[in-house]
């Protein structure tokens, strides 16, 4: 099992794996999954799953943050296009 100080680098490594990856628009799910394997020493299986609660709790916080933004090129546009996400969310849920 992980150590004290390999939970704590672990932390901070995902810390800057989502800042980065949330900056470029992607999930993380490609730096989030190594992180846990050295770091951590966790096996693939736990690891993708960890991998995915983590990109999740990303996406809510990217979204809490830009829920009330404006566009950067019409302020009179929200920066999240709502219509868009309640028309793909139900297809990707199926």
């Amino acid at each position: 099992m992980a150590t004290l100080e390999q939970v704590a680098a672990a932390c901070v490594a995902l810390f800057f794996a989502c800042a980065l990856s949330s900056a470029g628009g992607v999930g993380g799910g490609g730096l989030n999954v190594p992180i846990f394997v050295i770091f951590c020493g966790f096996n693939f299986d736990v690891s993708s799953s960890l991998s995915l609660f983590v990109v999740l709790g990303n996406s809510v916080a990217q979204t809490l943050l830009n829920y009330n933004q404006p566009h950067p090129l019409d302020g009179r546009l929200p920066m999240i296009f709502w219509t868009f996400v309640c028309l793909l969310l139900p297809a990707q849920l199926g």
